[in-house]
C-alpha cells in the first residue's frame, strides 16, 4: 500500500514541476515580446501607460468640455456640480475648466496630444535617437 501512495505525490510533484516550467516559458515569451528585460523597463513601461491613460483622460475631458462646458461651467465656478454634462465626469469638468479656462484656451487641446507623443516615446525604445529633438519641438511650441 505505501508504494500507492508514494507514485500519486511524485506524479502530483512532476506535474507542479511541469505547470512551472510552462509558466516560466510563458513569462520568457511574453518577455521577448514586450521587450521587458530589466527593472528600469518596468518602470519605463508603467510611466508610459500612465502617461497614456492621463492623456487619454485630458483628451476626452477637453473635447467634451469644448462641446459641454456651457452647462457645466456654472456649477464648476459655484464649486457644486451635481451632474457634469462632460464625458468624463466631474473630475474631468474641473479639469477641463482649469485648463481651459485658466491656462491654455482653446490650444490646451495640445496638451493631451504633447502627453501621448511623451508616452510614446517611453513605451517605445527604438525611438530614443528621437528623444533630444523632440524635446526641442517641445520647448520651443511652449515657448513661441
Amino acid at each position: 500500500m505505501a508504494r500507492n501512495t508514494a507514485r500519486p505525490k511524485q506524479k502530483a510533484s512532476s506535474s507542479k514541476s511541469s505547470a512551472q516550467s510552462k509558466q516560466q516559458e510563458l513569462k520568457r515569451e511574453l518577455k521577448e515580446m514586450s521587450g521587458i528585460s530589466s527593472h528600469s523597463d518596468y518602470v519605463r513601461f508603467a510611466v508610459g501607460m500612465s502617461l497614456v491613460i492621463v492623456s487619454l483622460f485630458l483628451l476626452l475631458a477637453i473635447i467634451s468640455n469644448i462641446f459641454t462646458g456651457g452647462v457645466d461651467q456654472a456649477g464648476v465656478i459655484a464649486g457644486n456640480l451635481p451632474n457634469p454634462a462632460n464625458y468624463a465626469g466631474r473630475l474631468g469638468a474641473y479639469t477641463a475648466y482649469y485648463i481651459m479656462g485658466q491656462l491654455f484656451g482653446v490650444f490646451s487641446i495640445l496638451l493631451p496630444i504633447f502627453l501621448l507623443a511623451l508616452a510614446l516615446k517611453y513605451l517605445c525604445a527604438r525611438l530614443a535617437p528621437y528623444a533630444y529633438g523632440y524635446s526641442i519641438y517641445i520647448c520651443l511650441s511652449l515657448w513661441w
